[in-house]
């Protein structure tokens, strides 16, 4: 399946949305980055907490400070050094929220 493109200004909006849902979930919108293809983009600091970021690949993408906190990695494509690998199943959940992180890296 092709990863969805998304533009500089799609992102910009799509984490302001995200920052305001974070805030008050009646406003802005929660972060649907399914499937997105995030290759060598800068994400610095981003707040990207309960984002959904399912199947995204995000290989080459500066992730330096950013908060994934709660956020759903499954099948997740991210490189370290010059490997790339699928971040597989997640975390033990308790009365359905997430509760610890134990990633299970499958190395591709």
């Amino acid at each position: 399946m092709e990863k969805r493109k998304i533009s500089s200004e799609e992102l910009k909006e799509i984490l302001v949305e995200h920052s305001i849902w974070l805030k008050d979930s009646r406003a802005g919108k929660r972060a649907d980055l399914r499937d997105a293809d995030l290759r060598d983009v800068n994400l610095r600091s981003a707040n990207l907490r309960s984002a959904n970021l399912r199947g995204a690949d995000l290989r080459n993408t500066n992730l330096s400070n950013v908060d994934l906190w709660g956020a759903d990695l499954s099948n997740v494509k991210i490189s370290i050094g010059n490997r790339s690998i699928t971040i597989g199943d997640i975390l033990s959940e308790r009365e359905e929220q997430w509760d610890a992180w134990e990633l299970k890296a499958c190395w591709k």
